[in-house]
């Protein structure tokens, strides 16, 4: 027997999980750093252990960077021996994160992955951004990555390309006054899209050629959606920090929340649509609840489009950018986090382009803007 080495795995795209690179200038491809502390599984139903049993469950790995963050390499965990060649052509599948950094997710010999996208999430203040352009990073362990190749028996190295399971939504505001506005906590929510579950799966397919990691595909199966009851799914949720404020001078806040990777939406299965972006905030010695919704407008130059709510790509990042208290400045720039050098579109909504209602929930009032 021998075992069966990967010479490096490479991301979609010093913390002691995996971070995100810079944001791409213009579009293109927003990198996902590996970092040292990062743990992976790496299943096959080919693969034996070293003293060639049959293996019925993944086994962990450790992952050291290279120097451009972006590939790594992969040792066996501290006492074990890892995957070994059995015999004939091996499925190999891997997992981020592996379930020593989050339990919620799991890997079999078959390339199945369950997993999970929490309702509630949690976001840590980045110590080193200064006190006027805050950013708040997500939790990584959540970020579920995965990974399939074919490969012959004893192939002396294969390489792994990690693609995102989840879709990004990142957001950053400001103040449209000089009164400081307090952010107590943000929601997200859709009205046809479950966005949060308890349980998802994914299913890693692999090609039918050889060391072909990049055109591996994955088929996702996520739960109907739900907005009341045990099995509520249309929302997820963050709260800030005491304190934590936005204002003209500028004082900046940038935050990020995870969704799940598809819908179940009939004809639109790889979409987030129907969504609306809740605040809850203080000002003016009120405290209050405010909703941007996305569409666009009923004037819109494109037909097809026109009073239609926005359509964002499952397994995708949105950026996006405006003002509180009123929402003003709306921008929004979708990216791809998939796969190194793969094409993406890139589609930015200036703010004539959008229907943009704001409804003031606590005084049940609405209006247009924009």
């Amino acid at each position: 027997f021998s075992p069966i080495t990967i010479s490096g795995i490479g991301t979609a795209s010093a913390a002691t999980k995996t971070i995100y690179g810079p944001r791409p200038s213009g579009g293109g491809i927003q990198p996902i750093y590996w970092a040292d502390g990062d743990a992976i599984i790496l299943a096959s139903a080919q693969a034996v252990s070293s003293e060639g049993a049959a293996l019925t469950t993944g086994l962990e790995y450790n992952v050291s960077p290279t120097s451009d963050k972006r590939r790594a390499l992969i040792y066996p965990k501290p006492g074990t021996n890892g995957l070994w060649w059995g015999s004939g052509a091996h499925l190999i599948y891997g997992l981020y994160p592996a379930p020593s950094q989050n339990s919620s997710f799991s890997l079999t010999t078959g390339g199945q992955i369950t997993g999970a996208i929490p309702a509630t999430q949690t976001i840590t203040k980045d110590a080193s951004s200064p006190a006027d352009d805050q950013l708040f990073l997500p939790d990584m362990n959540n970020a579920v990555m995965w990974s399939g190749v074919r490969a012959a028996a004893k192939t002396p190295s294969l390489g792994m390309t990690f693609k995102p399971g989840f879709t990004a939504l990142e957001f950053t505001v400001w103040g449209a006054t000089d009164e400081d506005v307090f952010l107590n906590s943000a929601t997200i929510s859709s009205t046809s899209c479950a966005l949060s579950a308890n349980e998802f799966r994914i299913k890693v397919n692999t090609t039918s050629t050889n060391n072909d990691s990049d055109n591996s595909t994955a088929t996702y199966t996520v739960p109907p959606f739900s907005n009341s009851g045990a099995n509520k799914n249309d929302e997820v949720s963050v709260t800030f920090p005491s304190g934590t404020k936005v204002n003209n001078l500028p004082t900046k806040v940038t935050f990020t929340m995870f969704a799940l990777p598809a819908s179940r939406l009939s004809g639109r299965t790889n979409i987030l649509t129907d969504v609306k972006i809740k605040f809850n905030m203080t000002y003016n010695g009120n405290t209050v609840t405010r909703s941007l919704f996305l569409k666009y407008r009923a004037d819109y130059s494109d037909a097809s489009k026109a009073g239609k709510p926005i359509e964002f790509k499952g397994t995708g990042k949105t950026y996006m950018t405006f003002s509180l208290p009123d929402f003003k400045n709306v921008t929004l720039t979708v990216v791809d986090i998939e796969k190194i050098d793969s094409v993406t579109e890139n589609i930015t909504f200036g703010e004539s382009n959008l229907d943009i209602i704001v409804l003031d929930e606590e005084e049940d009032d609405g209006g247009s803007i924009g």
